[in-house]
């Protein structure tokens, strides 16, 4: 997902929705040195998702998969520059989270 600069995190759906695409682009790309980083996403994920239940939080509408796996298609042969690409983007919406 983009991670704007100038716009707030909407709340606990929105980080977790976020979160939730990034684990769908991360569980594609090779394995190898990102298995830490998987478990650590899933790990957060996890505690955010029993956090939403606990205070009885309405998920977000997930993002449009039908783009997510077109990009992810489409990018399927570039993996190694995708995989960059994608980390710089968690990096930049992990620091706006903790910002925020």
């Amino acid at each position: 997902p983009e991670v704007p600069a100038d716009k707030p995190i909407q709340g606990l759906g929105s980080i977790v929705d976020a979160l939730t695409t990034f684990q769908k682009v991360l569980q594609r790309l090779p394995k190898g040195k990102l298995s830490q980083i998987r478990i650590d996403l899933s790990t957060l994920l996890g505690s955010l998702k029993e956090r939403m239940t606990s205070m009885r939080c309405t998920p977000k509408e997930p993002t449009n998969g039908r783009s997510l796996d077109i990009l992810l298609r489409n990018n399927a042969t570039h993996h190694i520059t995708f995989g960059y690409f994608v980390l710089d983007r968690l990096k930049q919406f992990m620091q706006k989270l903790i910002v925020n």
